[in-house]
């Protein structure tokens, strides 16, 4: 087919110009750096991937429990992952300082009253536990977009970008980009008890357009070449937001104690 040709061309220049992983390799380095034996590690908003398979490689220390956790049983049925659990975001069923490390991959941008999740996590997570999360930036184009179309139309430009390998696993969520700005990060993260550790922006290569002709992926290419060069432009319109939250609380204790030592 003429589409997956156009994806062939289009990938090559992805490769030629970008990164292969892009805001996916920090992420996955904020994740491994915080891999210990034992750890209980939650996969928040997992949906049908089973991200242990990308995050626990074979140099990692034995023990490992990572749980997939998502609200929809449909999507969550799929993953891999033997230890998966249907929870609320805002309701964990796990006591207080019980996990050593939260991930989430694209799932504050579906987030309805984040204040409430983030405030859970801060809860079951131990002192000197982290929140690491991936998620769209609220004004890279792709975000705009998503933001003023029906979920109708998110599922069409996913099919796009899919093609056959979608079929009728094809996912996608109602977005409201309520934690998708540092701002509203650290205001939120404030507000529930941690504070932000890391945030930064990412831009990568686009991958909506590998299915359309390659002069338009082109246009693409550029345009996130040129965010990606200029600072001022990728604080204004990255296309990625990559960080962690931790405990503040723990962060006291600590700063106390050295007081103390003093």
């Amino acid at each position: 087919m003429i589409s997956a040709y156009f994806e062939k061309v289009n990938s090559d220049l992805n490769a030629r110009f970008f990164s292969r992983f892009g805001y996916q390799q920090r992420f996955l380095e904020l994740i491994r750096a915080r891999l210990r034996p034992k750890a209980l590690i939650l996969d928040l908003g997992a949906g049908s991937v089973d991200g242990s398979r990308v995050w626990v490689d074979g140099t990692t220390k034995d023990g490992l429990r990572v749980v997939a956790c998502d609200l929809a049983f449909e999507r969550l049925s799929r993953n891999p992952n033997p230890r998966r659990l249907i929870a609320d975001a805002a309701c964990l069923p796990f006591r207080d300082a019980a996990v050593d490390l939260i991930a989430t991959d694209n799932m504050f941008e579906h987030l309805v009253e984040p204040l409430g999740v983030l405030a859970e996590c801060c809860r079951v997570l131990k002192r000197g536990g982290a929140l690491v999360f991936a998620t769209p930036y609220k004004y890279s184009y792709i975000s705009v977009a998503a933001s003023i179309t029906p979920l109708r139309v998110h599922y069409w430009a996913r099919r796009i970008q899919e093609g056959k390998r979608a079929g009728r696993l094809l996912e996608a969520c109602a977005t409201y980009y309520r934690l998708n700005t540092p701002k509203d990060i650290e205001h939120c993260a404030r507000s529930a008890g941690l504070n932000v550790q890391g945030l930064d922006f990412y831009v990568g290569a686009p991958c909506y357009t590998l299915r359309m002709p390659p002069p338009v992926h082109l246009l693409f290419v550029v345009l996130h070449k040129l965010i990606e060069k200029l600072e001022w432009l990728r604080r204004m319109a990255g296309i990625s937001l990559v960080g962690q939250l931790g405990n503040k609380t723990a962060q006291r204790n600590s700063t106390g104690a050295a007081e103390d030592r003093q």
